[in-house]
């Protein structure tokens, strides 16, 4: 969508950057990216990084296997791993990869999906010593291309969020009526994040298997959030979970970055 800037943004980055940002994280590593997805952002690296291996890790079996084998056809002579897990609760990686350090490779902002505690919980246990990490970060900008960026004028997002009620109904035996919910998107400026909510639209009740339960009219949902940084503000988290600022790329406006990070000596988890 026009509105979302985030994914042609950061893809703009790589394009231009790809190159600085593989010469600075170094050749050779072990490159492990976290919610791999289709992996079209890794192909715009890997020609300059030369790692010793790549390890994908998603949760969707299907989009896994699809990206690992299109890499491996395109890319023989490179060792490749496919890793079906959720990160979030903890990563351990295949035995058989490469004896290296790692590149570890965050992009999409995904890490805005992690509240700042839960973040740090995601991070620090992967800051051992000599590895690296390389992360898209959604920076602060103003209300009106935060919200517009998450309730675009067509209605994807709408229909994206309220898909959640579908599947609760095709998978949970709830009887919502997709009608009586709105799509909401507001920047809360005092917790730094946007959030997505459903609202109900009338009074109502909604069946959930054996359960009901009651929705006052304007009562939310709260779906998803979103959290943004400054440069500054996250690299002070991730100072906290053990890593080191290296250098930033931005685009002209400042709105998204791709932050590298070192591993901190004497780092507990080093």
């Amino acid at each position: 969508m026009p509105e979302y800037y985030l994914t042609r943004t950061e893809k703009a980055l790589f394009a231009t950057h790809a190159r600085a940002m593989s010469n600075r994280a170094g050749r050779g590593r072990v490159l492990v990216e976290l919610g791999s997805g289709a992996g079209d952002k890794v192909g715009l690296l890997l020609p300059h990084l030369a790692p010793a291996a790549y390890v994908a890790v998603d949760i969707s079996r299907a989009a896994l296997e699809h990206a690992t084998a299109a890499l491996a056809v395109d890319r023989p002579d490179l060792p490749v791993f496919a890793l079906c897990d959720d990160f979030s609760a903890g990563l351990a990686l295949p035995r058989e990869i490469p004896d290296a350090s790692r590149l570890y490779f965050y992009p999409g902002s995904s890490i805005g999906n992690f509240s700042p505690d839960a973040a740090l919980a995601l991070l620090a246990p992967l800051a051992r010593r000599g590895d690296s990490l390389l992360i898209g970060v959604d920076l602060l900008k103003d209300r009106e291309a935060l919200e517009r960026a998450y309730d675009d004028a067509v209605g994807v997002t709408a229909a994206f969020n309220l898909n959640l009620l579908a599947r609760m109904n095709r998978e949970l035996g709830a009887d919502f009526d997709l009608r009586r919910f709105r799509h909401v998107a507001a920047f809360n400026e005092e917790d730094g994040r946007m959030e997505m909510h459903l609202e109900s639209a009338i009074e109502q009740r909604v069946g959930i298997g054996s359960r009901s339960f009651r929705f006052g009219a304007g009562e939310r949902l709260h779906t998803e959030s979103s959290y943004k940084y400054t440069e500054v503000r996250f690299a002070a988290l991730a100072r906290r979970a053990g890593w080191e600022l290296v250098e930033t790329w931005t685009d002209e406006r400042r709105w998204f970055a791709e932050m590298l990070f070192e591993a901190r000596p004497g780092s507990v988890h080093s």
